[in-house]
């Protein structure tokens, strides 16, 4: 029984040593690289060298020295040779893992002390602490689109539906505030008597408007109102009524300009097109019978919000990004063009926006005569 319990404490390789290390692959107790490397394991060294070596190519795609410096272990463990020059170093894989990765993370605080001063809501100055590891990790997510696996789910304002009888209650004007929070604040202006003789075209003009302010919500998540700038130039460039001052005759035309501007500025595929439309549907529709405008109403408010902001960055020349390197590997890119042009033509955006809200409160049911509704 002693010469078993012996034998247990030995190197399973060559039976006369006491095991130092455990082989990462199949288990056995080992006690010196030599052991490792000889003939009776050889298959399986082989084999786990190999295979981490392609693992680690693989989380390294973007860094040309890692892919060469795994290119050529790679190389060297095909033609059978010492595929490490330090291997007793290699012994143990946490070791092994914490020496590649060294270059990197050599003397970096905790990513917790790194942001403890960060602004979180500005993408650039995190972007600036983050180490090449991190920043090559975040974009590994969002090669595999798994981004959104790590965002919070938000739903659109829109998709909320009303239990109650009625979603607006009346309350005093000084006091006026929203009832439904996540709803945008609807706009106070003054009544526009020029409604009155609208064109018959008002409503596919509608279509071209709120179909470019859907996508480019969800493009933010919602979180449109804290990029003003680049907001306002997708919004610009994806609405012709707006932007150009284009008059449609039919919904299908209003809705496909939208959809061929968004496929060129690869916002998404042309077989999405049914999302917009369900998206459309809901705010048209609105909340509930009683309310039926209401969505209409907070979209245009919405919309003629965060043109107002932009009118003030414009005016003001404020520049929110000092350092614009995250946002020019990852932000949309903001058309000049239409920037340039906005800090002249948004008040006309505005005062056409404004009409189209009073249009809303007095015309709305028009719009459930659009045929995709029916």
């Amino acid at each position: 029984m002693a010469d078993v319990d012996a034998s247990s404490n030995l190197c399973q390789i060559c039976n006369s040593t006491p095991p130092k290390y455990t082989c990462p692959r199949c288990s056995i107790s080992y006690c010196s690289m030599n052991c490792y490397k000889s003939t009776s394991h050889l298959n399986c060294s082989e084999e786990f060298y190999k295979k981490w070596v392609e693992d680690e190519m693989k989380s390294q795609t973007n860094d040309p020295a890692e892919k060469k410096k795994m290119t050529e272990i790679l190389k060297r463990i095909h033609e059978q040779e010492d595929p490490f020059d330090n291997a007793e170093d290699l012994l143990n894989i946490d070791d092994l893992r914490e020496e590649l990765d060294s270059d990197d993370d050599e003397d970096v605080p905790d990513l917790a002390d790194r942001i403890e001063n960060v602004d979180l809501d500005d993408a650039n100055e995190l972007w600036e602490v983050l180490t090449d590891s991190e920043r090559q990790e975040f974009e590994a997510l969002l090669r595999n689109g798994e981004e959104q696996q790590l965002l919070p789910n938000w739903r659109p304002w829109w998709s909320l539906k009303n239990t109650e009888k009625q979603l607006i209650k009346e309350i005093d004007r000084n006091e006026k505030k929203r009832e439904v929070e996540k709803c945008p604040r609807l706009l106070d202006i003054t009544y526009i008597p020029a409604v009155e003789k609208s064109s018959p075209t008002v409503p596919f003009n509608l279509v071209n408007l709120l179909s470019s302010y859907v996508l480019v919500v969800l493009h933010y998540d919602g979180d449109h109102q804290n990029s003003v700038k680049e907001a306002v130039s997708m919004f610009l460039q994806l609405c012709d009524n707006i932007a150009d001052n284009r008059v449609f005759d039919n919904e299908e035309s209003a809705v496909d300009a939208v959809t061929e501007k968004a496929s060129d500025l690869q916002l998404f595929n042309n077989d999405e097109e049914n999302v917009i439309i369900d998206h459309l549907k809901q705010i048209i529709q609105g909340p509930s019978k009683e309310e039926q405008n209401f969505y209409m109403l907070s979209a245009v408010s919405d919309l003629h919000h965060l043109l107002t902001k932009a009118k003030r960055e414009l005016s003001s020349g404020k520049q929110k990004r000092n350092n614009p390197l995250f946002f020019k590997k990852f932000g949309t890119q903001i058309d000049e063009q239409y920037m340039n042009r906005s800090k002249k033509c948004i008040p006309l955006y505005l005062k056409k926006i404004e009409y189209y809200f009073t249009w809303i409160h007095k015309y709305s049911q028009r719009m459930l005569e659009l045929n995709f509704l029916q």
